[in-house]
């Protein structure tokens, strides 16, 4: 049984333990006290040496490793300036907590964006998206210009496209919206703006009453804290309620489950 020599003793222990992998008490390698010379015709006096077991556990251990590497979701978070701060941080603090999410802040152009609460983060440019992720779009005053902003919306366009599921929250729905990714699906949006909502984009099937909606791909909430509960929705689908479950008390959150539970519905307020 042979180690795969790509990936260094160092660098697996090292991920191991990142990843939670426990290595045994006999995994480190012995140091047999002899003299060699490499191909370099470098002169080194040990050499390392493997016992068999020592070997299965480490294959086993890089087996472990490559297959959740394999399992690795990048996340990306798209901003811009007078994002709203809890549209985009709620649903980061409960995607954080899952170990295969890569979370990445992106914008138009990169560089620091200032939310509407003043908060500046430090973002990727948003053509530096890859394909099979998961896009996450925040709502705020900031979505107001960039609805007719075509230079932005056409490098949106197959930024959704590419991605394996897009989450919105608040009137981060707009933008979805312009893209026409939502035209004929359901969806929902912060129900203080929503009849401005209605008319950025009619072709949308708009809903008056939903925490959140489900469309295929496409996860839309309601305003602000509904990205919260929305997010918990994502993972309760991918992961199961448990975990979604076990997130929300770890943060000490009062999940609302029902997506259609919606006080705060065009009509009620």
């Amino acid at each position: 049984m042979s180690i795969d020599e790509t990936l260094p003793l160092g660098l697996i222990a090292n991920t191991a333990a990142i990843l939670g992998i426990p290595l045994g008490e006999k995994t480190m390698p012995e140091i047999v006290e002899t003299e060699g010379v490499d191909q370099n015709g470098n002169t080194h006096l040990g050499i390392i040496a493997f016992p068999v077991p020592v070997l299965k556990e480490l294959s086993d251990v890089i087996k472990e490793i490559k297959k959740r590497e394999m399992d690795i979701v990048e996340i990306y978070i798209i901003l811009f300036h007078d994002f709203e701060t809890l549209d985009a941080f709620g649903p980061v603090e409960i995607l954080g907590r899952i170990r295969e999410y890569h979370l990445h802040f992106v914008s138009y152009v990169g560089g620091t964006v200032i939310s509407r609460q003043g908060i500046p983060v430090i973002t990727e440019r948003l053509d530096s998206v890859n394909d099979g992720g998961v896009v996450l779009i925040p709502g705020g005053m900031g979505t107001r210009p960039l609805v007719t902003d075509t230079a932005f919306l056409k490098t949106l366009v197959p930024i959704i496209d590419m991605s394996a599921y897009c989450l919105t929250v608040c009137t981060g729905s707009v933008l979805l919206a312009q893209t026409g990714r939502l035209d004929g699906r359901k969806a929902t949006s912060n129900k203080k703006a929503f009849f401005w909502v209605k008319t950025t984009r009619p072709a949308v099937l708009w809903q008056g009453k939903a925490r959140w909606v489900v469309d295929g791909k496409f996860y839309t909430s309601s305003g602000i804290s509904a990205g919260i509960d929305m997010t918990l929705g994502f993972i309760c689908d991918r992961y199961g309620r448990n975990k979604a479950v076990e997130i929300a008390q770890s943060i000490e959150y009062n999940w609302q489950e029902n997506k259609n539970c919606d006080p705060f519905a065009v009509g009620n307020n």
